[in-house]
């Protein structure tokens, strides 16, 4: 996930399904903050940004549209 995404997954406040490709992970979470490397999300969850790929998502959906 780029920054750009991220701060796009954050400004819109929404559950996003994501996949962790280091894990073989797919779930929906809601992020609120990011730094340099990592994502956290609504439920104290942390992740490395790098190692998620944003699979559902409206905005995106739209903007590909």
């Amino acid at each position: 996930m780029s920054p750009k995404q991220a701060d796009k997954i954050i400004k819109a406040g929404k559950p996003t399904t994501v996949h962790d490709t280091f894990r073989n992970e797919t779930f929906t979470k809601t992020f609120i903050s990011r730094d340099r490397w990592d994502i956290f999300s609504s439920d104290g969850g942390v992740f490395d940004r790098g190692e998620l790929d944003v699979i559902e998502f409206a905005t995106f959906k739209e903007q590909s549209a």
